[in-house]
């Protein structure tokens, strides 16, 4: 999970914040994350339309 974690952190698609434990760090997604978050969405609305 680190691994796919780290990937997507590289790529841009989300960001790590500390906590008041320094252990922990909160995933955030990024505005690209959420675009094409979006973007799927719309994907899948549309395919659910036509079937």
């Amino acid at each position: 999970m680190h691994g796919r974690l780290k990937n997507l952190s590289a790529l841009g698609y989300i960001k790590m914040a500390a906590n008041a434990d320094s252990r922990k760090k909160e995933v955030l997604p990024t505005k690209m994350a959420l675009k094409r978050y979006e973007e799927l969405s719309k994907c899948l609305e549309e395919a659910v339309k036509t079937t």
